[in-house]
């Protein structure tokens, strides 16, 4: 059991270090493929630089852009190298290996093949027959078509079979042989400037995507190594604007998502917390209102405050609050209607106090019942009817008191 713990701890030792291996051998190779299409931007053929193009290709862990330029551009160097049929071959592999990118190789054969020149295209040339030497005799016979025997007797000539020309040329004295430029095949090998143009836009192109991946990278590994979470959503959000063009923002874009997400989070925890800090300031200062001597604006902005947070968590104790208010209140007005009927009580005993010396003394003033002269008044019910009548047309205050 131990053992075969070891085993699998070993093997997963070995897979780590092979992707670690794998993962710095695509950033060094894209580091390199950079620096070797520079190279070949001066130095079209340097051997190394092909291979490294040549290796790019054939790694499947670099992108799908990448191995399909430094395919395109490997197979154009052949015909640098002046190898068509091997360019051909490399044209169809990459074709079929790449069916998305047909236009990468924009060259033709007009662009790399002319008519040959030596054998104005027929692939032929016309030379003296080597055998009869430019004489349309066989050599053999020397053009009579017999050969003499050893007995002295006519017999045919093996060569020409009687006819008596050279059998090489047919009697035509020359004779038609391949062209020693192309070979027979009436076309020779000429570049045109396409040729270097399409080889030198793909390895600046290459170039172009090589720095574009790496500024990419880096730029992503500023932002996901950013603590700050806002600094870290403005570089996700200018990394994928600057880089908009290209297929592998999902990455970032998730993360962008993801620290938006985060920051909806933070902001919506802040604003409650804002939210709970003013609705305690505010129950806070309504709590304050307990202590106003101005009981009626207090009461005011209870009653405001309750209209317009229906859904508060404050409002049974704002409610509670209004209620001692509004008792004070009503308390203050009942002890301030005692306090004014007291008052009133109190003045009015004052002036009771205040009069009454003065009615004392005007009594004393007058004089007392005995003092008044008797003879002075009449008794109402002695008077005749004339009399009273008389009393009331004269209005004489003396012939009320004294009617004789």
């Amino acid at each position: 059991m131990k053992r075969s713990t070891r085993v699998i701890v070993l093997l997963l030792t070995c897979v780590h270090c092979a992707t670690a291996r794998s993962a710095a051998a695509q950033a060094f190779s894209e580091a390199r493929l950079q620096q070797a299409c520079e190279t070949l931007q001066r130095t079209p053929l340097a051997t190394a630089e092909l291979q490294t193009l040549l290796d790019v290709s054939r790694l499947a862990t670099n992108s799908p852009a990448l191995r399909s330029r430094s395919m395109a551009a490997y197979s154009i160097s052949f015909l640098l190298r002046g190898n068509t049929n091997a360019f051909e071959r490399a044209a169809q592999i990459h074709r079929q290996t790449f069916p998305g990118d047909p236009t990468l190789i924009s060259v033709n054969r007009d662009a790399y093949l002319a008519v040959c020149a030596d054998c104005e295209g027929t692939g032929l040339t016309t030379a003296v027959c080597p055998s009869c030497m430019g004489s349309g005799k066989c050599k053999s016979c020397a053009g009579s078509g017999h050969l003499k025997s050893s007995d002295g007797a006519d017999t045919p000539c093996p060569s020409c079979k009687r006819s008596g020309t050279c059998p090489m040329c047919a009697g035509k004295k020359n004779i038609e042989t391949p062209c020693p430029i192309c070979k027979g095949t009436c076309r020779v090998i000429k570049l045109s400037e396409k040729v270097r143009a399409n080889y030198l836009s793909l390895l600046t192109n290459m170039v172009a995507i090589c720095q574009d991946d790496m500024d990419f990278s880096e730029q992503f590994n500023q932002a996901k190594n950013e603590n700050d979470p806002a600094k870290r959503t403005l570089l996700l959000q200018a990394l994928i604007q600057r880089f908009a063009h290209r297929a592998d923002l999902k990455p970032a874009r998730a993360l962008l998502e993801k620290e938006l997400k985060n920051s909806e989070a933070v902001a919506a925890s802040r604003s409650k917390q804002r939210e709970q800090e003013q609705a305690q300031r505010e129950i806070e200062a309504l709590r304050n209102l307990r202590d106003s001597k101005d009981t009626a604006p207090a009461i005011a902005t209870l009653r405001a405050y309750l209209a317009g947070h229906p859904k508060s968590a404050n409002q049974a104790e704002v409610q509670t609050l209004l209620d001692e208010m509004e008792t004070q209140q009503a308390r203050k007005q009942n002890l301030k209607k005692i306090a004014y009927g007291t008052g009133a009580l109190v003045g009015l005993v004052l002036l009771v106090q205040l009069i009454k010396p003065l009615l004392l003394r005007k009594r004393r003033s007058g004089g007392t019942v005995k003092e008044i002269d008797k003879t002075r008044f009449s008794d109402p019910l002695t008077l005749t009817a004339k009399e009273s009548k008389a009393r009331v047309n004269n209005k004489d205050p003396e012939a009320d008191d004294n009617p004789s």
